[in-house]
């Protein structure tokens, strides 16, 4: 269980430092850390969950425990799409603080922009650089969000992993089991 912490939580601090430029070959081992990290973490949480109980009590203590799973993966999901949407919020704001007529570079890149967009666009030039900058700032803040996200996920296992110190491994019970 820790070392599956630790993958998992590594792989969300490396997926934490991309940018929009990150190509499929950077985003391959991370995920595939995550997902080696998981089944090794799976595997454990089960046997902690149930294995301490009897037999006759396994089937109705499965589905109670399936249904708590997936009733914590819902208040998770909740959870990181609130902070998301937060943190999407704050990235754009200070971007487009950023993305001003005050500042050289913004002006320079809409003037770019629009000559380039000049050949195909001809009058509608302006305007489509214009939604070409907002559409930048956009995918630049979904990218911050997105880091944000993956480093509160890193800081939560990286904080959990001391806690697999206090489990105790589990004995299994002895009992009569259902007949099939």
């Amino acid at each position: 269980l820790l070392v599956g912490m630790l993958m998992i939580g590594l792989s969300m601090l490396w997926l934490g430092e991309l940018s929009n430029q990150s190509s499929f070959w950077e985003l391959l081992a991370p995920q595939a850390l995550r997902g080696a990290g998981t089944m090794m973490a799976m595997l454990p949480v089960n046997q902690l969950a149930l294995g301490m109980l009897p037999p006759m009590q396994l089937k109705n203590a499965s589905g109670l425990y399936n249904l708590m799973r997936n009733l914590g993966g819902a208040i998770g999901i909740a959870a990181i799409n609130a902070m998301a949407t937060a943190r999407e919020q704050v990235h754009t704001l200070h971007l487009d603080e950023q993305v001003t007529w005050a500042r050289a570079g913004a002006q320079n890149t809409l003037t770019n922009m629009t000559m380039l967009f000049q050949q195909h666009f001809g009058a509608n030039a302006y305007p489509v650089a214009i939604k070409q900058m907002s559409l930048m700032v956009q995918r630049e803040s979904l990218t911050l969000t997105y880091n944000d996200v993956f480093l509160v996920l890193a800081i939560s296992y990286f904080v959990a992993i001391p806690l697999t110190f206090l489990l105790r491994r589990p004995q299994p019970q002895k009992g009569p089991s259902e007949a099939h």
